[in-house]
């Protein structure tokens, strides 16, 4: 038996979270089925049903609109593009300056380097700043603070920090 069909039966109001309502069709059929409760329908569900009407008789065809992709776009490089970013790391900057550069993810940059054969610097924090790092977190220094001060992410510092810690165990 059908949602609407038990309301009717019972005589009770149906409810939106009875109802998945996530979809335009459904939230048109609560709203139908709601209507002899509701004297005047709001103007957006007039013109839903105006609309309905309309994908009903053919005179408008349904939109599909595909959002998998929506939060990315997709850059590519030219030649002279992958030049610069290879010249820019060679000359010192980092995986993440270039990808803001560039507009592309850390990983990204990091893919074309390896592709044209150029050797990735290591730019963590060597073990003799140890007692620096530590001294100026205990001076409540944050991990964006030291990060910064040492040329590395807040994340390479906390894993730093996690790992000294577990070494002194």
């Amino acid at each position: 038996m059908s949602l609407e069909t038990s309301h009717a039966l019972t005589g009770s109001m149906p409810s939106a979270h009875d109802t998945n309502t996530k979809s335009p069709q459904r939230t048109l059929c609560v709203w139908w089925t709601l209507r002899e409760y509701v004297p005047t329908l709001p103007r957006e569900l007039k013109k839903l049903v105006r609309v309905r009407k309309r994908l009903a008789s053919g005179e408008m065809e349904p939109v599909v609109e595909d959002h998998s992709m929506a939060h990315r776009q997709v850059v590519r490089l030219t030649g002279a593009q992958l030049d610069r970013l290879v010249e820019g790391y060679l000359a010192g900057k980092s995986v993440y300056e270039l990808g803001r550069q560039f507009g592309i993810a850390r990983q990204t940059v990091s893919e074309h380097l390896h592709r044209h054969g150029v050797p990735m610097r290591m730019r963590g924090l060597d073990d003799a700043l140890r007692s620096e790092i530590t001294r100026l977190r205990d001076e409540g220094w944050s991990l964006k603070r030291l990060g910064d001060r040492f040329g590395v992410d807040a994340s390479t510092v906390r894993n730093f920090l996690l790992r000294a810690t577990l070494a002194a165990k």
